[in-house]
């Protein structure tokens, strides 16, 4: 726990492609290095949809700049104007006299975004910002693309903008725009005994998504990959053992996907197996997904434990890091756990985490780098 206590602490939130990402990586590379690894961080570039918004009033001494998030489906653009308040952005809750060349500051809740969008897009609104109810960012998302900007804040900031307006006009820039930015992937190597090319991976992603701490999602498998490396550090296996902690998983997996695309066929056929730590510390059970074989080798090794290791089969909508590999064809596994409803929201700390669960997840981990020594 000391390990994920201080990565939570000390390198959260670890949003995709941004300087705490970067921080988190040197601190991760720096303890794969002191274990004996040969490490390095791979840089990557990320296309993503990206805002901000610069604000200005005669009770702000200087231009302040706020974080806000696009939601989905926005238009891209620069907006300039001055902001109004809308409350919920019900019809009711629009000026008489419309919002022509305004900025709406609308209030989440109660009304879907796409209704309060539309809204004060008719009524003349230049852009919208959404202020969130509860404390933290959120990721929201349209219906159909928007004919003007559209952002999303946190309540804290909201209620500054409001604080503001009280005191005099407030004139604001929404900028909505596609950017290529940097993110990372940490590697560290332990050389198979045999030099053959074959390999194993084992990690998971080191990113969170905005303002959320990120103890389970994905504290918990970065600090259970480091548990593995800490335990094996020293003694080869036949096979190349390959650390990695992939950046941007929370925008779409990207970390996996630049390193799996970026292997020869030849390569991918060298990778034995690839074993995924995400999330897998809350609740009352571990589970497995993904290569059967595989999963029936950890399930058996739990049974000869009296360990209940749990199969599951899919994730519905959400994803992780071995699903690259598998559409590879890369046998991969996936450890999770039981209970992931805290995971993106700021509810994600370290009191709920259940260290039990990291241990078993590094021990049957190992147990199965053991396995395929044999296979």
């Amino acid at each position: 726990m000391e390990f994920l206590e201080a990565l939570t602490a000390d390198y959260s939130p670890r949003e995709s492609a941004t300087e705490q990402e970067l921080e988190a990586a040197q601190f991760l590379a720096s303890e794969f290095e002191a274990l004996g690894y040969d490490t390095s961080i791979v840089p990557f570039t990320v296309e993503r949809i990206d805002s901000e918004i610069e604000l200005s009033s005669v009770a702000l001494a200087t231009t302040t700049t706020y974080r806000t998030i696009p939601l989905s489906r926005s238009a891209q653009g620069l907006a300039r104007g001055i902001v109004t308040p809308v409350g919920l952005a019900y019809s009711d809750d629009i000026p008489d006299e419309g919002l022509g060349g305004k900025i709406a500051l609308i209030q989440r809740g109660t009304i879907p975004f796409e209704e309060k969008v539309t809204r004060v897009a008719d009524a003349g609104a230049i852009a919208a910002i959404i202020y969130n109810g509860t404390d933290g960012m959120f990721r929201g998302a349209l219906a159909t693309l928007s004919t003007i900007p559209a952002v999303s804040m946190s309540k804290k900031d909201g209620e500054a903008l409001l604080a503001l307006l009280a005191q005099g006009d407030l004139s604001a820039s929404v900028a909505v725009e596609n950017r290529v930015m940097l993110s990372r992937n940490v590697v560290a190597e332990m050389k198979g005994t045999i030099d053959d090319g074959r390999s194993v991976v084992v990690g998971g992603h080191y990113d969170t998504v905005a303002d959320v701490p990120g103890a389970n999602d994905n504290g918990s498998g970065t600090a259970t990959t480091m548990t593995v490396a800490r335990a094996i550090a020293g003694n080869p296996y036949p096979f190349t053992v390959r650390f990695m902690l992939f950046g941007s998983e929370e925008e779409g997996l990207l970390g996996s996907f630049d390193y799996v695309r970026g292997l020869t066929e030849s390569q991918r056929a060298d990778i034995i197996a690839m074993i995924n730590y995400d999330a897998l510390a809350t609740g009352d059970e571990l589970k497995v997904l993904g290569d059967g074989e595989l999963a029936a080798t950890v399930m058996s090794a739990g049974d000869a434990m009296d360990y209940t290791i749990l199969r599951q089969y899919t994730l519905g909508n959400a994803s992780s890091d071995h699903a690259v590999f598998l559409e590879a064809g890369i046998p991969a596994l996936f450890f999770l756990a039981e209970d992931i409803s805290r995971i993106h929201t700021p509810e994600d700390r370290l009191e709920f985490i259940r260290p039990e669960l990291m241990g078993a997840s590094a021990f049957f981990g190992i147990a199965l780098l053991s396995s395929l020594v044999d296979g």
